[in-house]
């Protein structure tokens, strides 16, 4: 299973409706996306076939209210915040999750719609 997809799967399971992954999937306003950032892969792998590493990732929030789209990312970040880490069922054990920058704003579209983002690193291990 992939980092991102089991991120997914654990904020969903909280409650928080993850609409997209990777990119925004419909020109629908009110959108929330989990996104791997570009990035240096880090990883280190070991002959048990276990592996350590880092994945960047972002939060995106779309809405055409400002304060909604912001209270969408601050409740992730709660939930985000793993300063003890986290065993996902999947086999991956979250070792730390920091947040990089919090909610901060990014762009406005055309149709006037606001997108915030938090961004996060991850140090992660798989089991082999």
């Amino acid at each position: 299973m992939r980092i991102i997809d089991a991120l997914t799967e654990f904020m969903e399971d909280a409650g928080i409706v993850v609409t997209d992954v990777d990119t925004f999937y419909t020109e629908a306003s009110e959108r929330f996306m989990l996104r791997q950032d570009p990035s240096v892969a880090v990883e280190t792998r070991y002959y048990d076939k276990s592996r350590t590493g880092q994945f960047a990732y972002s939060l995106y929030a779309k809405s055409m209210n400002p304060e909604t789209a912001v209270a969408m990312l601050y409740s992730a970040e709660a939930l985000l915040d793993l300063p003890n880490g986290l065993y996902l069922e999947s086999g991956i054990q979250i070792i730390k999750n920091q947040i990089v920058q919090s909610a901060h704003f990014v762009t406005k579209t055309e149709k006037n719609e606001k997108i915030y983002t938090s961004n996060f690193m991850l140090d992660y291990f798989m089991e082999g």
